[in-house]
């Protein structure tokens, strides 16, 4: 196992594919800075606002990078002479996962750094208590640790590079996808306190007296039960949150996170070892 895991980091740092991935987070934060940066000292925002906007891009990029590295391995015939060499299974399996996660955090601390450098002398320092910022790096650390176990389960699964990345990437959009329809839910106010109303002349901001009219779009009673368990649960939800600055039980977050990558490790396991490798 150690030797898999020494293997695995050297190669990870000669990769590419790593290093190309890193830059276009860093690009990505720098432009995302850069426009958003006016708005948000207009709003009396700090760099928090844009920081943790990092979470939500962790989704696509691992899904991307763990895709293509794995995939790269099947292709080389890396994990076949592992396999060969007398390696089992489960440390090959567990190898590729720990290094998948550690390339995870090390892309997410260049692009933190990237994100830094720009928003520092752009929009000023961070808004937050360093304990808040600690629980949402906690929870960003948890959601990510669920990305890499996810995405290194259907890369060994999957062992066409092609298939692989299509997989890992259209999962990752529809996660998104349905974690912003259910954020969104949940951000609905049960009121409506101030409305737009369009007339010839334009549109008027109205404020409504007293607690305002009852929103027809708000999610209450056992349906936002629900839709608060899979905000919680799925690591894109947590990535809304994380980015909205909104994380209010970590330990909670921290805890689904844990028992997420559990199953999913233990299920990847289970298929891999069942798996004829070619």
């Amino acid at each position: 196992m150690r030797n898999l895991l020494s293997a695995g980091l050297f190669r990870l740092l000669r990769s590419r594919l790593l290093w190309l991935t890193a830059l276009a987070i860093v690009a990505f934060m720098g432009v995302f800075i850069v426009s958003t940066s006016g708005q948000a000292i207009h709003y009396g925002e700090g760099l928090d606002s844009r920081f943790f906007c990092l979470f939500l891009l962790a989704d696509l990029f691992c899904a991307v990078f763990c895709s293509l590295h794995l995939g790269q391995e099947y292709g080389e015939g890396a994990i076949r002479n592992k396999l060969m060499a007398g390696h089992s299974r489960i440390s090959v399996y567990l190898a590729g996962l720990i290094c998948s996660f550690l390339a995870s955090l090390l892309l997410l601390f260049i692009g933190g750094l990237g994100a830094i450098a720009f928003g520092l002398p752009l929009i000023g320092g961070f808004h937050m208590t360093a304990r808040e910022i600690a629980a949402h790096l906690a929870c960003g650390v948890g959601a990510t640790a669920v990305y890499a176990s996810v995405y290194t389960l259907l890369a060994f699964l999957i062992p066409n590079r092609a298939l692989s990345a299509s997989a890992c990437f259209l999962t990752s959009i529809l996660t998104l996808s349905f974690s912003q329809k259910i954020f969104s839910g949940l951000e609905q106010p049960e009121r409506i306190l101030s409305q737009y109303i369009f007339t010839p002349e334009g549109a008027q901001l109205v404020e409504n007296g007293g607690e305002g009219a009852l929103n027809p779009a708000y999610v209450g009673g056992v349906q936002r039960t629900i839709y608060e368990f899979f905000n919680d649960v799925l690591p894109t939800g947590q990535g809304f949150q994380i980015s909205n600055l909104s994380v209010e039980r970590p330990w909670l977050l921290l805890a689904y996170s844990l028992v997420l990558v559990l199953l999913t490790t233990a299920l990847g396991l289970f298929l891999f070892r069942r798996k004829d490798v070619k």
